[in-house]
């Protein structure tokens, strides 16, 4: 089974050990009045959406992607000057 599905499968406990074990953290941002952080692990994205600003707790929702469009919220935040000066 791939990594995804046994992630989607995992329960909440389990899900925030592993984006805490194995997430890269990529960006922050806000919306619908929760912070919303976006994790990489291994083939897919992690959004952890949280009630407020402690890292963890109040956490609303945990989503998880593999389409690259659900990234564009965060596209506004690369930043490529130094790819395209190289």
């Amino acid at each position: 089974m791939s990594a995804y599905k046994e992630f989607k499968k995992s329960g909440y406990r389990q899900k925030t050990d592993i984006i805490q074990k194995f997430g890269i953290f990529i960006a922050r941002r806000r919306a619908h009045g929760c912070i919303v952080q976006l994790f990489a692990i291994r083939d897919f994205y992690v959004e952890v959406w949280s009630a407020d600003f402690i890292p963890w707790q109040n956490i609303v929702r945990i989503k998880s992607f593999k389409k690259c469009y659900n990234l564009a919220p965060y596209l506004k935040q690369v930043d490529v000057k130094g790819v395209l000066s190289a």
